[in-house]
């Protein structure tokens, strides 16, 4: 790979953690505030960010293009999109709810009342929700988030992103 190409894969994907973590945040907290009729943080950092969201959008993204015959994941089929996803994310939201109780001995999610969990990490409804889900994101989100990140002049989008990282590494190191 020509280091401009390897230059423009980490900034792309640099953009779709940030992003997506941002998003997925945005997602939670909603989805909180109707679910408990209040405001809830519900990222484990101070800031508006969920990085298991920033992480699952960049394996999904990486992982739908490879299949992808010409490596942009536009010609997979719509079931592989689906079924991707749903394993993909329930793996990632597995080790994410795993690793975070160890680290800080507080559950972020808990599947523990819900039919056909594993731990409480993980369960078959969140399990079929995240494939729907990853279909939405993938066939419909996405594409619109990256037309809008390809307007960004890249020398503007590298100090943008030097900046909200070095934001983001003092939320986490503060955190």
């Amino acid at each position: 790979m020509p280091q401009t190409k390897i230059f423009s894969f980490v900034v792309q994907t640099l953009y779709w953690f940030f992003l997506y973590g941002c998003i997925g945040w945005g997602v939670e907290v909603v989805y909180a505030a109707i679910k408990e009729r209040r405001l809830v943080n519900r990222g484990f950092l101070c800031g508006p960010i969920c990085p298991i969201y920033g992480c699952g959008m960049v394996v999904l993204n990486w992982t739908v293009a490879a299949l992808a015959p010409s490596g942009e994941g536009k010609s997979v089929s719509t079931v592989a999109v689906f079924f991707v996803g749903m394993v993909l994310t329930t793996a990632i939201e597995l080790v994410g709810g795993w690793t975070l109780f160890k680290i800080y001995h507080i559950r972020w999610w808990d599947y523990s009342n819900m039919k056909f969990n594993i731990g409480g990490y993980i369960c078959l409804e969140f399990c079929l929700l995240w494939g729907v889900g990853t279909l939405v994101v993938m066939r419909i989100v996405h594409p619109v988030v990256a037309d809008l990140v390809a307007l960004i002049p890249p020398f503007v989008g590298v100090i943008l992103m030097c900046f909200l990282y070095a934001v983001y590494a003092v939320d986490v190191v503060a955190t």
